[in-house]
């Protein structure tokens, strides 16, 4: 974009590499309330769904939620919980010293298949024991030999999480909560999670669940916020280290827990886990929060805050006459703050930018 808006509006011929990284450092420079970053992933369905008025209307009905169970000051009683998986191989590159020209490959275990880890933390800093869930049939005596004694195993056909295993630890959930009650479980919207049993149980229980609007777990989630970022880079550091503890010995599926159970505990600290209902604004409940941390789609911004916008947009059509402005004209728009080359910009890139559409794919015809 950069480089289509310099041949457009520019006067000097660009160089094959512009832009590059000192035009990038010295514009900056001239710049300092932009910064370079390393932009995070997010798929259209998670963009789409990260607006303002979605997290609005969530806030609005989660308010009234916590208001009705006066929960609004009882940390302790606000839970959230969600499942990350992990695989004996690890995830992370390693970067190692050799001689120039030689390729690096670093042996890993050839054991792929995943584990799920059913985590789950409440707004205090408090945590629940987890509940790892493998592929197979039968559980495994190996599976939790050195795991941390208070976590539990199941078993899946796929390692996900399914009806019956939520069921099944939604109620090892409540009764391993202390007697106070109201208590509040704040989750994703997976099938899984949303079965008239759990719903029956929790009512019977007086445990309410409150299920976050749908591709917005990113930062909406306390867990997805602070603690499983956290988790997976102390984990990968884990599986290094078992080799090495080891004698060389690659991890399989039987070591998983063993191997995950230190770094699960440290991501899930007390401060980690207030961190990230903070971050996430469900406690201290905070509306201003969740709108800054929307990722994809901000929340509307008044058009008078970006003049040169404004103009283009009033105008039916691109305006093709910005390159041949006079003099006069020049000083007018000063007087009005604003920049010819700025409008430029604006005007080449609303004419050629096209938003991203969402692909549905195509129905079976079995």
């Amino acid at each position: 974009m950069l480089r289509v808006a310099a041949e457009t509006a520019g006067t000097r011929p660009l160089t094959d590499d512009f832009p590059n990284d000192k035009f990038t450092q010295r514009w900056l420079a001239k710049h300092p309330d932009l910064s370079s970053r390393t932009a995070q992933l997010l798929d259209v369905d998670r963009a789409s769904a990260s607006t303002a008025d979605v997290v609005l209307h969530y806030f609005n009905n989660l308010q009234s939620v916590m208001k009705t169970l006066d929960l609004l000051d009882k940390p302790n009683r606000i839970w959230n919980c969600d499942e990350t998986g992990i695989c004996p191989q690890g995830r992370g590159r390693v970067r190692v010293i050799c001689p120039k020209g030689l390729r690096a490959n670093v042996q890993r275990s050839a054991d792929r298949e995943n584990v799920s880890i059913m985590a789950c933390v409440n707004a205090a800093g408090e945590r629940m024991p987890p509940l790892y869930i493998f592929k197979g049939v039968r559980r495994k005596h190996q599976w939790m030999a050195k795991a941390e004694k208070t976590a539990r195993c199941a078993a899946s056909d796929s390692s996900n999480i399914n009806g019956k295993l939520f069921l099944h630890w939604f109620k090892w959930f409540v009764s391993l909560l202390p007697p106070e009650r109201p208590q509040l479980l704040v989750l994703d919207g997976h099938l899984a999670h949303i079965q008239l049993d759990v719903v029956k149980y929790g009512t019977e229980n007086d445990v309410h669940l409150f299920v976050l609007p749908a591709h917005t777990s990113h930062f909406l989630q306390p867990l997805d916020v602070a603690v499983f970022g956290v988790f997976k880079t102390l984990y990968e550091s884990a599986v290094k280290r078992f080799s090495i503890q080891n004698d060389g010995k690659m991890p399989i599926k039987d070591d998983i827990a063993g191997i995950a159970s230190a770094p699960l505990i440290e991501a899930c600290c007390a401060e980690n886990a207030t961190k990230g209902f903070k971050d996430a604004g469900l406690y201290p409940l905070s509306l201003d929060v969740m709108m800054k941390k929307i990722i994809g789609n901000k929340p509307t911004v008044r058009r008078d805050e970006l003049p040169h916008l404004s103009i283009i947009l009033s105008q039916k059509a691109p305006l093709s006459n910005l390159l041949h402005v006079t003099e006069r004209q020049k000083r007018v728009l000063r007087e009005l703050d604003l920049n010819v080359d700025a409008l430029n910009v604006v005007n080449l890139l609303s004419s050629t930018v096209v938003a991203p559409q969402a692909q549905k794919r195509k129905r079976g015809d079995w």
